[in-house]
């Protein structure tokens, strides 16, 4: 059946599903629909496209491909410690190590920098459970973490520079 967002900011139609048997309502259109909330600052909107687009992607395949969305995370990291700090490109492993050892990020960050490698290495190279033999795949509470990691580089990198510009000025 069809109907349309009861969001007073959205209206946009949808399409579902239901199945009486299990008590189920499946959304088919649109695709990209996603329960994980965006948190996309307007500084990093304003000032990275590529960045923004890579970020509104990953929250909205969350749902529908964990892979695809651990991807975009080992992406997104890896173009934020490249183009906002600095380093130099290599692997993302030595790339991290010189963003800890060079910047100013704070501890909580530093410390979560390599869970957003590991998600996205895990489906960028298909590694493999030693004791099963398995393909190990991110799983959502994985890309969920990786997600609040890069949205706290964007609060270091973007947002928290422009509100003391801001206070600055002001």
């Amino acid at each position: 059946f069809a109907g349309f967002c009861t969001s007073e900011s959205c209206g946009k139609m949808i399409v579902l599903t239901r199945d009486e048997s299990r008590h189920e309502i499946t959304v088919i259109y649109p695709a990209a629909y996603s329960t994980y909330e965006q948190k996309l600052p307007q500084e990093v909107e304003d000032a990275d496209g590529e960045l923004s687009n890579d970020y509104i992607e990953a929250c909205n395949v969350i749902d529908l491909s964990c892979r695809s969305s651990a991807v975009l995370c080992r992406r997104m990291l890896q173009h934020i410690l490249r183009t906002k700090l600095g380093v130099k490109h290599g692997n993302l492993f030595d790339e991290i190590e010189a963003a800890t050892a060079n910047s100013a990020l704070p501890s909580y960050i530093t410390e979560a920098l390599h869970l957003v490698r590991e998600a996205g290495n895990i489906v960028a190279h298909s590694h493999v459970d030693q004791d099963t033999g398995e393909v190990l795949h991110a799983e959502r509470d994985e890309v969920k973490a990786a997600l609040a990691v890069i949205e706290s580089l964007f609060d270091h990198c973007w947002v928290k520079p422009s509100q003391l510009a801001k206070a600055s000025a002001g």
